[in-house]
């Protein structure tokens, strides 16, 4: 046997997790899935936390092209908007959407459901927008050139 303590499955029941305390397995047991939604529960949060980050960036990107646009010239504002806010927008609510998928699968109580259901809304929501800003650029890129 290993000689660190901790929560190991149990020898008897592999539906509990034992305590081994470095030499011998004690009497204390607890059950398994209690170890496993400790775990599980970090990348649903993950996942929310990312949706919430999305979401914050589509709007900084949208109110930083929409405010550089409105001059004749291209300013500052639009240039961080299309090479800096867009790009992080875009990858941090695929990763959203991934990690919330996955703690949506791996979700134990009804609370995990709910806080990955909530991560994979808000990343959803904060890549669709940067999708109807590309499309909006796309758009009026066509137009200009018409």
């Amino acid at each position: 046997m290993t000689s660190a303590s901790g929560w190991f499955p149990d020898p008897d029941n592999l539906s509990r997790e034992r305590w081994w305390d470095g030499a011998a397995w004690t009497v204390s047991t607890r059950p398994r899935a209690a170890a496993q939604s400790q775990s599980r529960s970090g990348i649903a949060r993950r996942g929310f936390v990312l949706g919430i980050v999305a979401t914050a960036l589509a709007a900084a990107t949208m109110l930083s092209a929409f405010l550089g646009s409105t001059g004749a010239e291209p300013n500052m504002g639009l240039t961080v908007s299309v090479f800096v806010l867009m790009p992080a927008a875009t990858v941090t609510g695929v990763i959203g959407i991934v990690l919330s998928t996955i703690g949506r699968a791996r979700a134990v109580g009804t609370e995990e459901r709910r806080v990955a259901a909530s991560g994979l809304a808000l990343s959803i929501v904060g890549a669709c927008a940067i999708l109807l800003l590309l499309l909006g650029v796309f758009a009026s890129v066509l137009l200009v050139s018409v």
